[in-house]
Formats: structure tokens, C-alpha cells, sequence
């Protein structure tokens, strides 16, 4: 991503189909790059969706974004610990 774009026009540089955790990812990143995104989701955010959980190697993408702060003072409930299960039964070490 050689230089910094600042096109303030109508046609974004970047278009992102998909605002989950990749598409929105992606979009800030690029976006801190300088470059126009526009994100296109059709669902509403933030919305109730069972099973969603970050895992702790999600720190260091939210570090990176800028985000840690927001997302401690969400309303969204803490989870402390994780483990895995597998197919099999075996379970992993909880972190």
C-alpha cells in the first residue's frame, strides 16, 4: 500500500463486502492507511447473536486497531477464561 490516498469523492478506493470480524478488520486497517472505504453489511450492529466470543489472541488485533478501550467499556458481558473442547472430548488449557 505504497502512498496515501485522501480522495474525498464519491468513488471509495476500497470497497469491503461484509462487516464481521474479518470485513471490519480489514476496512480500519486499510482505512488508517488513508485510503476511502466504504463497508457494505447488511445486518444491524451491534446485535444479540449467541456464541460470539473473543478469544485472547484477539488482543493484539484490537491493540492494534485502536479499540481496547471501547471494547472494555462496552456493555457487552466479560468473559475472563476460555477453553476448547474437542470432538473427542479432550480439552484444552484454559487461558
Amino acid at each position: 500500500m505504497g502512498t496515501s490516498h485522501t480522495n474525498h469523492s464519491r468513488h471509495p478506493d476500497v470497497v469491503v463486502i461484509g462487516g464481521g470480524p474479518a470485513g471490519s478488520t480489514v476496512s480500519a486497517l486499510i482505512a488508517k492507511q488513508g485510503y476511502q472505504v466504504e463497508l457494505f453489511e447488511r445486518e444491524h450492529f451491534p446485535r444479540f447473536h449467541i456464541g460470539e466470543s473473543l478469544i485472547p489472541e484477539t488482543y493484539w488485533v484490537l491493540k492494534r486497531l485502536g479499540m481496547l478501550e471501547k471494547m472494555r467499556e462496552s456493555h457487552f458481558v466479560k468473559k475472563h477464561s476460555v477453553q476448547f473442547v474437542s470432538a473427542n472430548g479432550r480439552e484444552s488449557a484454559s487461558s
